[in-house]
């Protein structure tokens, strides 16, 4: 938390009574007290209640009084500049119902960008670890997206308690399905972001609450609604997501012929090696020869 705190300082230049940090808190008493602000803005837990991501935030929600809400897990440390940039987008129209943030790992390999759905109806975080971040963000400044992560995003308030998060999901998908909502019931873009950026270290809160994994029953919940969203989908929504497949499947078709370049050069240094050591072996048969 404390880490969070301390790169929301330098994500945003919002003035100090523009901005209220609400927190759901349900670790223990003792790492409570070793949370430090350093955001440089008002902090304040609002509820000790056990971890459950979409109650939480939902409650959260209703209690806050900001125009624009910042959903933030906090296992992430926001870049500089990283919320104004995503607000920035969000503002541009108001069309445009979620920001979604582009998330790394530690060795700068891209985790989050989004969600795309394979045949089997069930949501996949695309390209996950396989190419670096700067070459993503690089070639691809926003793009409409299918759905997009929980971890970190942006709304507008007025969107998201119309819709809310569905609370009967346990463990994941309400994201998908507050991403699918915006875009059928509303009618609003779903986009990433790529300047709306941060670290994530995946999974910390869960992993300390013992709720590593999908439930089932969640995923029987996703499949569900993305099967509604389909019935119902216009030409518009489909070819967005025909858009967004294009690009990942360009994107993954380039990484496979980089990876067969360096495997290509890998094969031809193990050609060399035993080439090597057949010239060796040539050498000392020779020089017992000599003897």
């Amino acid at each position: 938390m404390s880490s969070l705190l301390n790169s929301i300082s330098t994500a945003t230049q919002l003035a100090r009574s523009d901005v209220e940090i609400l927190c759901s808190w349900n670790g223990s008493d003792e790492d409570e007290q070793a949370i430090k602000n350093t955001s440089g803005y008002n902090f304040e837990i609002k509820q000790r209640v056990p971890y459950h991501f979409s109650g939480n935030m939902n409650a959260l929600a209703s209690e806050s009084k900001g125009e624009i809400l910042l959903i933030v897990n906090d296992d992430i440390i926001i870049d500089k500049k990283g919320i104004d940039y995503g607000i920035e987008m969000l503002l541009k129209n108001t069309n445009i119902g979620l920001i979604g943030a582009l998330l790394r790992s530690k060795s700068n390999k891209l985790q989050h960008a989004g969600f795309m759905f394979g045949n089997d109806l069930i949501p996949y975080h695309f390209l996950e670890d396989l190419i670096d971040i700067e070459e993503f963000a690089h070639e691809h400044q926003f793009l409409t997206m299918a759905a997009v992560t929980g971890a970190m995003l942006l709304t507008r308030r007025s969107d998201f308690q119309c819709l809310l998060f569905n609370e009967r999901y346990n463990r994941c998908g309400e994201d998908v399905e507050l991403s699918l909502d915006m875009r059928e019931i509303l009618q609003k873009s779903v986009l990433l972001c790529t300047s709306f950026s941060a670290v994530h270290y995946q999974c910390a809160t869960r992993a300390k609450q013992q709720e590593m994994g999908n439930e089932p029953d969640d995923i029987e919940q996703m499949k569900q609604r993305r099967r509604d969203f389909l019935n119902q989908a216009n030409n518009k929504m489909l070819r967005e997501e025909i858009a967004l497949a294009t690009i990942v499947a360009e994107a993954s078709f380039k990484k496979i012929n980089e990876q067969q370049k360096h495997l290509n050069k890998c094969l031809d240094i193990e050609r060399k090696y035993h080439q090597l050591n057949l010239e060796v072996l040539d050498l000392k048969e020779q020089l017992e020869q000599n003897q």
